[in-house]
């Protein structure tokens, strides 16, 4: 991500939201702009802040579930795994296994 010169990544990422921040009732906006909260996400991760990162997915998620968009969505899985792969990482291990239970209740042939 930027050869790991995350500050650049994250005015990016937060220049990307502001493009999308005047446009309403536009679904794939509101999609793309749920990506942008998603990448966020990681490059907290990455950067170890899993508070903000936490933040960043359970947007992404939101936007991801919400009222218009596919139900199928398989993003909405692969956030819950990032939001559970945060668990792992803040050593919260009772928090993480309940979030991969429900992630194979979510997709039990995966």
């Amino acid at each position: 991500m930027y050869m790991g010169n995350y500050s650049i990544a994250e005015q990016n990422f937060k220049r990307a939201l502001l493009c999308n921040e005047d446009i309403v009732g536009d679904q794939a906006h509101t999609q793309l702009k749920g990506l942008v909260y998603q990448n966020l996400g990681c490059l907290y991760e990455l950067m170890g802040n899993f508070d903000e990162a936490e933040t960043m997915y359970e947007k992404a998620v939101k936007i991801a579930s919400s009222k218009g968009a596919d139900v199928a969505n398989p993003r909405i899985y692969d956030l819950d795994y990032c939001l559970a792969n945060i668990e792992i990482r803040r050593k919260n291990v009772l928090n993480a296994i309940e979030s991969i239970v429900s992630l194979i209740k979510l997709s039990p042939n995966s």
